[in-house]
């Protein structure tokens, strides 16, 4: 079938007409914004200059996908076969094009403030000092991005070089991991939101900011990926995989560390999963102790070292970083609705004031952070919705912290691709409703009992937690890998189950 004859049928019978020219105006949108952004007026926030070149090629890359989603599933087997090749080496163009354009834009000379700059002083400290920088590093942030970024950093890059090494190796591993995920969608007519599915993560992790959030996007995405993608829960996992999963879900908590919770995510998942099927209960019974110690023993493992050196230094037990305590204390304490979920210096000042130490200020941070809810409740609960917004913001919305500044003009360009990224990731999620039967899918998702799969209760667990404290747009991009995930075995199993549609 000709590609012109192809795409009046696509048109005509499976694309809400409202939804096609909502997802391409959303491109349009894109596009307009990044070429025209230079020159727009002082006042308009803007600054597109920085970030151009790899956005440009990447939203073209996902627009080609769009249209040529549905062509593979009508051609003839030969023509599958060349095109697949063709769609192959797509998808390595797609992947190669935003790192080679980084390289030749001017998205390395981006300045790195607030946290983004403490850990690359941090990782300046250890590249310089080797074994004694690394005992006597400060515990206030999580230390994975200073540990990877100590490492170009020694070989002699720039700040911006290392950022932008760090970020393209996030890249490449998130890919990869999405990319094994997606494999189970052999159904020539799924193949094509495969490729939409792979390119959503480039919109959100190629930033040349410092941000501790993209080196844990790579690896949740590599710790789903671990699981058998052939079956909608974990049934049959093998013993070692179990292990690998404990050891990654320590490393994402040395980039965040509210990713903690998805060890109690995988927790729960064993005792479902691995008690099934289970002709006695001592069976049942030694089979999900066989999977929680080995979750446990990757997680101690893997996590010992840090926890360790932090007790070398401190002689107290901490587990990661001080700063949770403060963090949680300063975005719980106020009564009033709209301060909650905000990091307010008034508030971390105090308590800094009052408790010099570190580890007892994190402590009692925690403590009176826990008193603060408990004394009104409704307040903290009432709040959620708007915590939600201000977190998902960096999804869907502009960035909800950054509107009430005084002068938008003087915020650095790194922080404002949340607005690219907003219109992209929103575009990407058109793209799945394009698929027709979305509502269909939604619900086989849940008859087909997701509940048991653990990536569901990932996602419930980290947004939650996530909320409980400071609530940033850029913290969103840590939920994103469960949404692919489960999008992915939503399309999957409706595709085998409706083979006809």
């Amino acid at each position: 079938m000709k590609y012109s004859s192809a795409l009046k049928i696509f048109v005509a019978n499976r694309i809400p007409r409202h939804l096609y020219y909502l997802a391409s105006f959303a491109f349009a949108a894109c596009l307009v914004l990044m070429g025209v952004g230079p020159f727009l007026p002082i006042w308009v926030p803007l600054q597109w200059g920085y970030y151009c070149p790899p956005r440009i090629l990447l939203i073209i890359a996902i627009t080609v996908l769009l249209f040529f989603r549905y062509f593979v599933a009508r051609s003839h087997n030969q023509c599958v076969k060349r095109r697949t090749i063709a769609f192959r080496w797509l998808l390595l163009g797609l992947l190669a094009s935003p790192i080679i354009a980084g390289v030749i834009s001017k998205s390395l000379a981006i300045k790195q403030i607030s946290d983004y700059g403490d850990y690359l002083r941090l990782g300046s400290y250890l590249s310089k000092n080797g074994l004694e920088g690394l005992l006597q590093l400060d515990a206030w942030r999580p230390p994975g991005m200073a540990f990877i970024l100590a490492i170009p950093l020694k070989l002699g890059l720039t700040y911006n070089q290392a950022v932008w090494s760090v970020n393209s190796l996030s890249l490449v591993l998130a890919v990869a991991g999405l990319s094994h995920i997606s494999s189970g969608l052999q159904v020539e007519r799924t193949r094509g939101i495969t490729a939409v599915l792979i390119a959503i993560p480039l919109v959100a992790l190629f930033l040349t900011i410092a941000a501790s959030e993209i080196p844990a996007f790579a690896i949740q995405m590599l710790t789903i990926a671990l699981f058998p993608m052939d079956k909608l829960t974990l049934k049959a996992v093998s013993a070692w995989k179990w292990l690998a999963a404990g050891c990654f879900t320590a490393l994402a908590a040395l980039f965040r560390p509210v990713l903690l919770v998805q060890l109690l995510a995988l927790t729960v998942s064993a005792i479902f999963v691995c008690g099934m099927h289970c002709s006695t209960w001592t069976m049942r019974l030694k089979r999900i102790g066989i999977a929680i110690s080995l979750i446990f023993i990757g997680f101690g493992v893997t996590m010992a070292p840090v926890t360790l050196r932090n007790y070398h230094k401190y002689h107290a037990f901490l587990l990661i970083s001080y700063n949770g305590g403060e963090v949680f204390y300063a975005s719980n304490k106020s009564a009033e609705f709209d301060q909650q979920g905000k990091y307010l210096p008034s508030h971390y000042r105090e308590l800094r004031n009052e408790i010099p130490d570190p580890l007892k200020r994190n402590a009692i941070g925690f403590k009176r952070g826990l008193m603060a809810i408990l004394k009104h409740p409704f307040v903290f609960v009432n709040s959620f919705p708007f915590r939600a917004g201000m977190m998902l913001g960096g999804l869907l919305t502009w960035p909800a912290d950054y509107i009430g500044h005084a002068n938008l003009s003087k915020i650095e360009p790194a922080l404002l691709t949340n607005a690219l990224q907003s219109v992209c990731l929103f575009s990407g999620w058109v793209i799945l409703l394009l698929v027709g039967k979305s509502r269909i899918i939604i619900m086989n998702a849940i008859k087909r009992r997701f509940v048991e799969h653990w990536v569901l209760w990932c996602f419930i667990m980290v947004l939650i937690s996530s909320m409980c404290f400071e609530c940033l747009p850029r913290y969103s991009i840590t939920l994103v890998p469960y949404i692919l995930a489960t999008i992915v075995f939503s399309v999957r199993a409706y595709s085998l189950e409706h083979p006809e549609v």
